[in-house]
């Protein structure tokens, strides 16, 4: 083999040698193949293995006189088939792809994988697909015990507020129910606070219930207009009784959204809902829906109610924290964790006395 003394005057000449050497040499890019510490494999057009590097054989427990029988469709988990077999479609037709997986070890674990699909040309002819898999099993499983520890917290956060927040209407209860025993005749009046108070106690679990119960998502393709429509239907009766004018503007040729159309009618509703209740005295809610870019949707509510001060806005989303004399944090919460969901943004800006705008980023899938 030709010696290349990079150490000689003529460095760059040298470099130049080297690489032409490199670029023309089965060796290099057989180095490469076998050294990755990555799973590196060729497919033929059918999905069948042609030959993969030894990060393969460790990556799958299987040798290359198994997987050479074998095809992709029988390592991956079989709810992900569908999914995976538009990729590598997609891969024959000479578009590179890179995506995410699972597949079913010799030894039956369940591995997390990060893929990517790329065409195989041989004289300006598709003639199979490489992969390149690299493990992400203990990056999932990180994820997961995050997840995890969020949301103990946010049930920890819950149920401290939960309970003092009907611990209240309990004691109130409790005491004229005493007073009752007492004062019969006065028992018409106690009895009126009482229901007020089992409403306020209602509204808590109500609100705790839409918060917790599991609900699978179902997602399709949506007009967001129409959604905002309906929600903007539903309050328009409570908003014209508290003087307030709700008005819609939305761009034309809007891009439709791959959504749950249930939630995010739920977060239009929370964010009105709120805005209504934060001007008793009456006032406008301006409701704006734009492209922003060719990847999302900006959707903007400004009210001109009281607003909020630098700490709620900071505290905007957690529970039981709330300006409302009956409120409980909740909506917010649930709206924030829809958005979240949906791989949205949310902002909130506000001052006091001046009003409350806030901005839903959502991507366009």
């Amino acid at each position: 083999m030709e010696r290349f003394d990079i150490s000689s005057s003529d460095k760059q000449a040298n470099r130049l040698r080297l690489k032409e050497h490199l670029e023309t040499s089965f060796d290099f890019y057989k180095s490469l193949f076998k050294m990755h510490p990555d799973a590196i494999y060729a497919m033929d057009p059918e999905g069948f293995f042609l030959c993969a590097n030894a990060g393969f054989e460790r990556l799958t427990g299987w040798s290359e006189a198994q997987y050479t029988r074998m095809t992709y469709r029988m390592l991956i988990m079989p709810d992900e088939l569908e999914r995976v077999d538009g990729y590598f479609a997609e891969g024959l037709q000479g578009k590179s792809q890179e995506f995410e997986t699972s597949i079913l070890r010799r030894d039956g674990r369940v591995v997390h994988l990060q893929m990517i699909c790329l065409p195989i040309w041989i004289d300006g002819e598709i003639v199979g697909a490489h992969g390149i898999a690299k493990d992400i099993t203990e990056i999932k499983q990180a994820e997961q015990r995050l997840l995890r520890s969020e949301k103990l917290s946010i049930a920890g956060q819950v149920a401290a507020g939960l309970a003092h927040e009907i611990r209240n209407p309990l004691t109130s209860l409790k005491g004229f129910l005493q007073l009752m025993a007492v004062n019969k005749r006065e028992s018409e009046e106690y009895l009126s606070i009482m229901m007020a108070e089992l409403g306020r106690i209602e509204v808590i679990l109500g609100e705790l219930l839409m918060l917790a119960k599991p609900q699978a998502d179902r997602f399709a393709t949506y007009d967001l207009t129409l959604l905002l429509d309906e929600a903007v239907s539903l309050l328009n009766t409570q908003a014209v009784l508290y003087n307030i004018e709700i008005v819609v503007t939305t761009a034309s040729d809007l891009p439709l959204l791959f959504c749950d159309p249930a939630q995010i009618k739920q977060v239009f509703h929370n964010f009105l809902k709120n805005a209504i209740e934060a001007m008793p005295k009456g006032g406008r809610i301006a409701v704006d829906i734009r492209q922003d870019g060719s990847d999302a949707v900006l959707l903007r509510f400004a009210d001109t109610g009281c607003g909020m001060s630098k700490e709620r806005v900071a505290a905007f989303g957690e529970p039981f924290y709330t300006t409302k004399e009956k409120g409980t944090g909740l909506g917010s919460l649930v709206s924030r964790k829809i958005i979240e969901n949906h791989g949205g943004e949310l902002r909130v800006q506000s001052e006091l006395n001046v009003g409350t705008t806030i901005e839903v980023r959502l991507p366009v899938r």
